[in-house]
């Protein structure tokens, strides 16, 4: 029987970091992999108002160690340490042990550390709240969809570099890449609380590039290679 690559017509990845890695040991193979990231729905965007007297840091994502939960309890007390006018924001589910972390946090930091959680398609709420948002995905990642909607909401974005996610920040310019450690995330926010000026272009131009993973291209794509195959 023909071998499984040889079935395929085509492989879809969300990320252009795995067609990399399969480019690398099997470059036959690697032809058949097409790059469609994930998307936004850019006719969604709310308009955030003018930034928070508290700046609020957001972590829009399931709180577990592989995405970067235990980087972000370590960075946030040092950040809610040095700067009284921070808050922290989670929202996403959270099970034990990770729990007894982010209790411990919260007393810790009475009323300056809050989680939630919220339907999908209510995330929007939690974007508007929110002033910079922390991907710290530790593991794996493709084009997270968090990073995206945190980008589309106009949010100063800290990110790992990790799988997909350097195919959505540039450092620098619409966001802040860092190594996968709760110094550089300290570091990082740090920089964000402190430089206003930095966060307000790193948030404007999250928004523009966002727009360049809008549902409507990622619509096209796929009818594209729907046709052809």
């Amino acid at each position: 029987t023909d071998s499984a690559d040889n079935i395929l017509k085509a492989i879809v990845s969300v990320d252009a970091n795995t067609i990399n890695a399969v480019q690398s040991v099997r470059p036959d193979l690697a032809t058949k992999l097409i790059y469609i990231p994930n998307y936004v729905d850019i006719s969604k965007t709310e308009a955030r108002h003018k930034e928070h007297a508290q700046l609020t840091v957001l972590y829009p994502r399931r709180l577990y160690a592989p995405r970067g939960f235990d980087l972000s309890i370590e960075a946030a007390a040092i950040i809610l340490k040095k700067h009284r006018h921070v808050r922290f924001l989670f929202v996403g589910d959270v099970l034990s042990p990770e729990v007894d972390e982010l209790q411990n946090l919260i007393r810790k930091f009475p009323g300056r550390v809050e989680h939630i959680t919220l339907p999908f398609e209510n995330m929007s709420q939690a974007y508007l709240r929110a002033d910079i948002a922390i991907i710290p995905t530790k593991h794996s990642e493709g084009t997270s969809l968090s990073c995206l909607e945190a980008m589309q909401f106009g949010l100063a974005i800290v990110s790992t570099f990790v799988g997909g996610l350097s195919n959505l920040v540039l450092d620098e310019f619409n966001g802040l890449l860092i190594p996968p450690t709760s110094e550089a995330l300290s570091g990082a926010i740090d920089r964000l609380v402190s430089d206003a000026d930095l966060r307000h272009r790193l948030g404007g131009n999250a928004q523009e590039v966002a727009k360049c993973f809008s549902k409507a291209k990622w619509q096209n794509a796929w009818t594209k290679l729907l046709h052809k195959t």
